[in-house]
């Protein structure tokens, strides 16, 4: 039996934690998840959702991007 596989496997399971880690990071730091528009930004975190008053846009769009950057490093680690 071959080691290819295996490596092959380890290899594409670091390439998705890279992935999930680097955009985790950039979700909290640096302008690369960010709108453009500023404007945009600004009526995000104005808005409410329906579901609750207490949630903007932006907090959502925050969250939505946090844990879908956690999945894939979830996804990589296992």
């Amino acid at each position: 039996m071959s080691t290819f596989p295996p490596f092959f496997v380890a290899a594409s399971a670091a390439i998705l934690m890279f992935l999930g880690l680097a955009h985790l990071l950039f979700t909290f730091y640096g302008p690369k998840l960010q709108p453009r528009d500023r404007d945009l930004i600004a009526r995000m975190q104005e808005t409410n959702l329906v579901l609750t008053s207490e949630a903007s846009m932006w907090k959502a769009w925050i969250g939505f991007n946090a844990s879908h950057s956690l999945g894939v490093i979830l996804f990589g680690a296992v």
